[in-house]
């Protein structure tokens, strides 16, 4: 998330499908921020005869503190850091479609736990936001549970080492929002590289969009 907090007292959130942020600026350089997300796609196959269901859940919340400082008139550099913890679940069930045999269940959860450092640079105005964020973020498992699951189960899935001690990612980012001065259309695309070889089940690639409001005490007129 880029922040692009300028003055003291700034207030910052966005409101996207499934991913919550927010961020205060305490002084005219040091900010605070929360992040929530919370994800529960489901979906569904059939071949040859079984079908096939699968519901996901992540949960995440994370708080962190950084630095920012306005350059020239429009320009913002910004670093943050921070960490938080999560949950995730996936759950898959098989039958048979010819009612030939029972349905069979499987599953597999574990806690997270996170950190990150995340520099950007951007430009923030009245009606436009645009920055380039660089995050690396180092992730935990624990309280691993693959019931049900053979090894060979875990390595299709790319689950099989779960209790690696930490994998890091590195998560570059383009940010752009685009509005009014209080309410802007909020869109990020996040690219996410792992950089342990060892294998791991994770999306390359998203985008968020949603509503950033912004409540500024520099966007109030003088009397």
């Amino acid at each position: 998330m880029f922040r692009c907090s300028r003055k003291k007292n700034e207030l910052r959130a966005t409101l996207a499908v499934n991913n919550y942020q927010a961020a205060y600026a305490v002084t005219d350089h040091i900010g605070v921020m929360l992040n929530g997300q919370y994800k529960f796609p489901s979906w569904s196959s059939t071949e040859d005869n079984i079908e096939y269901n699968y519901k996901s859940k992540k949960m995440l919340i994370e708080g962190g503190a950084g630095y920012f400082m306005p350059l020239e008139k429009l320009g913002v550099l910004e670093v943050y850091g921070g960490g938080g913890f999560g949950k995730l679940t996936f759950n898959d069930s098989y039958s048979d479609t010819t009612g030939g045999s029972s349905t069979t269940y499987d599953r597999y959860s574990a806690n997270t736990i996170r950190f990150f450092i995340q520099p950007s640079i951007g430009i923030s105005s009245n009606d436009l936001d645009l920055a380039f964020s660089t995050r690396i973020v180092g992730l935990k498992f624990m309280n691993i549970d693959t019931s049900g699951y053979t090894q060979t189960d875990l390595i299709e899935n790319d689950i099989s080492q779960l209790n690696k001690p930490l994998y890091m990612f590195l998560e570059p980012a383009i940010t752009l929002r685009f509005g009014w001065k209080y309410v802007k259309f909020h869109v990020q695309a996040i690219a996410s590289a792992k950089l342990n070889s060892e294998p791991l089940n994770y999306s390359p690639f998203s985008v968020n969009m949603g509503v950033h409001i912004d409540i500024a005490p520099r966007y109030l007129k003088k009397k």
